[in-house]
């Protein structure tokens, strides 16, 4: 049996699993990862620490794993393993594989954490026996992967693949990574919460505030989810709206790619029937030809953070 190590490195924790060649999991844990407390070798210390007791329940040798893999939120170059930029690490240029293979003492690749996702998904979930799938993560912000001719696409200077950051309204709102009008600033959670919001400020007398009340003040991308669907007229406009942009953003990416299906992942994606039928409904009035060539089934993401875990693990099957 082969067996590989897969690391899904995220702002506030950071999963490890030990996956066979049927892609099972046989192994997991995971820790915080605390990253604007902490120093970078710290954190990599504790990923490469880890790592090594779950090889060791297992009851293996590193040296018998033949792959491992980390993905990573950020701007990527994996020719030389470093993290370019990573705004909720706080990481610049930071040498993550270079640093993790010297205290594992095997090599390790690394990717963007929606490639891994892709990947995982691809050989394992929603988008097994594809050769042509996207993924849109819908979280903090949005991420995107895409397996073209059953290999993942990156670019130049692996840099490809940023839907989050595609243009998407002219002059509109600013993004984090400082231009205007992206994706991400419109189909994320982080927009999602801020609509919600909006709608709270506009309908005092909306179940928005009761909801939001019960959770202790709190406004996450379930509220409007979860007050549209026991009838909100408030919270059902923020759902139309949101779900409007995630289709809009998914036509254009259809236009240029045509896959043969789309997947939607992050914590929105939880919202389930509630995201995807909206976006079903919606995509034709945003993707060309659809008259003519059938449009790609848009579905939840199968895999939650295992996909990550097993994309990262089998980064080098689809180099």
């Amino acid at each position: 049996m082969e067996y590989r190590l897969g690391i899904d490195l995220g702002g506030t924790t950071f999963k490890i699993g030990l996956v066979d060649s049927s892609f099972q999991m046989i192994r997991r844990a995971s820790a915080p990862t605390d990253p604007l407390a902490r120093s970078f070798d710290a954190v990599a210390a504790d990923m490469a620490d880890l790592a090594k007791r779950v090889i060791a329940d297992a009851g293996l040798d590193v040296h018998a794993l033949s792959a491992a893999g980390i993905g990573t939120p950020g701007c990527i170059n994996p020719q030389t393993g470093e993290v370019l930029h990573a705004g909720n690490l706080n990481w610049r240029r930071a040498p993550l594989a270079r640093a993790l293979s010297q205290r594992l003492g095997l090599p390790v690749r690394i990717a963007n954490d929606a490639n891994c996702a892709i990947i995982g998904e691809t050989l394992a979930g929603a988008a097994k026996g594809k050769k042509n799938a996207l993924i849109l993560t819908l979280g903090t912000g949005v991420g995107g992967g895409i397996i073209l001719n059953g290999k993942l696409f990156t670019g130049g200077n692996a840099m490809g693949a940023e839907f989050g950051h595609t243009p998407f309204v002219f002059d509109g709102l600013r993004c984090s990574c400082g231009l205007r009008g992206c994706l991400e600033v419109y189909a994320s959670a982080t927009a999602l919460i801020r609509m919600t919001r909006e709608a709270m400020a506009r309908c005092p007398d909306s179940t928005l505030h009761t909801y939001a009340a019960r959770e202790g003040g709190a406004v996450t991308g379930r509220t409007a989810f979860d007050c549209a669907r026991a009838g909100d007229p408030a919270a059902a406009g923020v759902v139309d709206a949101y779900t409007t942009y995630v289709a809009a953003g998914l036509g254009g990416f259809i236009s240029m790619f045509r896959p043969d299906i789309v997947l939607l992942g992050g914590g929105v994606s939880q919202a389930g029937a509630a995201l995807i039928e909206p976006v079903n409904r919606k995509l034709p009035d945003y993707a060309f030809a659809h008259k003519l060539v059938p449009l790609p089934p848009v579905v939840a993401a199968m895999l939650g953070n295992d996909a990550g875990i097993i994309g990262a693990a089998f980064l080098d099957t689809m180099e």
